[in-house]
């Protein structure tokens, strides 16, 4: 998969369980995509972090402002995403900054997603070879696979954990 279609599919994946989150109402429904996007949102920003800056870095003139500019915009998704995490574990009647807090994460990622699309994602359809695109394309998805096994299994772990627990 060339990972110029990853980053698309990706950013259009979590900008729709912003809007989706934004939307729903229902408590339990709320806490089940929230977590959902949580997970979503820090692997992304992760393989974005260990696999895509590193590769584009030098890649051409300006990309390693770019890589910065990412970088930072990263930072800025994760403080918001902590701060939405520490509303969320509050009672319902202590989070009423929830959507607006909402509300800003999701525009700082569409910022974020903006700024690939439309500098970062030309110069590399521009610059890389589409060999050396579908190889680090490869290399998302496998990473992405990796983290989603390493999260069932220690979701799994932690069932036969609980599971395994006497009962009085």
């Amino acid at each position: 998969m060339d990972i110029l279609h990853f980053l698309k599919s990706h950013h259009d994946a979590i900008t729709a369980a912003c809007s989706q989150l934004e939307t729903t109402t229902c408590s339990n429904q709320r806490r089940l995509e929230f977590v959902a996007l949580t997970q979503r949102l820090e692997a992304y920003m992760t393989l974005e972090q260990d696999y895509l800056y590193p590769e584009i870095a030098g890649l051409f003139p300006g990309a390693d402002n770019l890589v910065a500019i990412g970088a930072a915009n990263a930072a800025i998704i994760d403080r918001r995403l902590k701060s939405l995490a520490k509303l969320w574990s509050k009672s319902g009647e202590e989070q009423p900054g929830f959507a607006p807090h909402l509300a800003e994460l999701h525009a700082v990622l569409v910022k974020h997603f903006e700024q690939e699309e439309q500098i970062l994602m030309p110069k590399m359809r521009t610059l890389m070879r589409t060999e050396d695109r579908e190889d680090l394309g490869q290399v998302f998805a496998d990473a992405e696979a990796d983290g989603l096994a390493a999260l069932l299994l220690k979701a799994k772990d932690k069932t036969a954990a609980v599971g395994s627990r006497k009962r009085a």
